[in-house]
């Protein structure tokens, strides 16, 4: 079951969470290429009724899902259009407590995992939402996990990019801070890190992670991975949508909830980056832009075909970037367009803009 090869224990035990950690661990130790792949997304309702919503307009795709204990057991089978193979596999899909986070897990190999659960989870737009963490939230992650565990991280393959060239892996077995050190010195996003969580010369597990959803246990104490690395993750989406729902502009009130990316450096110094933007925001997948200004300041505006959501972009400052939110501003666009300027311009820190409220007292001197 869930591609796991447990030894049938999921056949024939209560399915639930506790026995899926179980037979993840036993599918690891059976073979060192085996593996548990994770991808998790952010739905603020039943992911479940958005899929099916979806299937109800593929004729391609056979899709059945049951509630379990405290997940949804999924069948999935998929002939891939324009040939004649068909993926076909389970996953169990799980929400993290009382949040809008939902990850699907198996054990099944890459193939099912990209072409099966990836696809259909991206299918599942805008009401499931793909959400993406930067190097910074990749680095707090593993810090977290490192304290949380009294332990020290190894990074055995790092992949890096720039934001305008391929990436660079390296091999290289070094702590993980030093890798995120050097990122930034070069200017450069850490994109996925394979690891091992050692105490002194105890193995706790090995792991791989990337700012894409996309986490994989290898082998190890797959609680110390659940309890730890892959609850840090989760709260790490979590923040996402607390920063990204509920922020398009009000119909009624016309109020308007700004976001702004603010950057350690100066990457808008002159004309020519403002180009740059454009240019990444123009590789944005399913948009159309308009550009009312470039030159001396920039003003972008992203209409988003997958939901229709729209946003205006400004630059008014060499270290900010300002989003403005349409009427249909969903957050689903809005980490898609984020993550977009974060990947092929420059990594920022996203925020809430907050305007600052007066009253009398802040202008009437208290001795008058």
């Amino acid at each position: 079951m869930y591609g796991l090869d447990d030894g049938g224990l999921l056949d024939y035990a209560t399915r639930d969470l506790s026995t899926i950690r179980d037979a993840i661990s036993m599918h690891c130790k059976q073979s060192a290429t085996n593996k548990a792949r994770f991808k998790s997304v952010i739905a603020t309702s039943d992911p479940i009724k958005a899929l099916e919503e979806f299937i109800e307009t593929e004729q391609s795709v056979d899709f059945s899902s049951e509630w379990k204990e405290d997940h949804y057991s999924v069948k999935l089978s998929r002939k891939i259009e324009r040939s004649d193979r068909t993926v076909s596999g389970s996953f169990a899909l799980f929400r993290h407590g009382e949040s809008d986070v939902w990850t699907a897990l198996t054990g099944h190999g890459p193939d099912f995992f990209k072409r099966g659960i990836k696809w259909i989870l991206r299918k599942g737009q805008p009401e499931l939402s793909n959400f993406y963490v930067s190097s910074e939230d990749l680095e707090s992650v593993l810090k977290d996990t490192e304290k949380r565990l009294s332990s020290r991280i190894f990074v055995n393959k790092a992949v890096v990019y720039s934001h305008k060239e391929e990436g660079n892996i390296s091999w290289e077995t070094r702590p993980y801070r030093f890798v995120f050190d050097q990122s930034k010195s070069s200017d450069r996003y850490v994109d996925k890190l394979t690891f091992e969580v050692r105490r002194n010369r105890e193995l706790l597990f090995d792991s791989f992670v990337s700012r894409s959803g996309v986490v994989k246990f290898t082998g190890g104490d797959v609680n110390l991975f659940f309890n730890n690395l892959l609850r840090a993750y989760a709260n790490t989406a979590t923040e996402k949508v607390e920063l990204f729902s509920e922020k398009a502009r009000s119909r009624q009130t016309g109020e308007i909830k700004e976001l702004e990316i603010q950057f350690n450096s100066n990457p808008l110094q002159d004309p020519d980056n403002n180009r740059d933007l454009i240019d990444a925001l123009a590789n944005l997948s399913k948009s159309s832009l308009t550009i009312y200004h470039n030159n001396p300041y920039a003003h972008i505006s992203v209409l988003d075909l997958v939901d229709g959501s729209n946003c205006d972009v400004f630059v008014t400052s060499s270290d900010t970037i300002s989003i403005i939110p349409g009427f249909r501003g969903s957050m689903n666009s809005l980490i898609r367009i984020s993550d977009q300027i974060a990947r092929e311009f420059q990594e920022g820190k996203v925020v809430e803009k907050y305007e600052q409220k007066f009253d009398s007292s802040d202008f009437v001197h208290a001795d008058l």
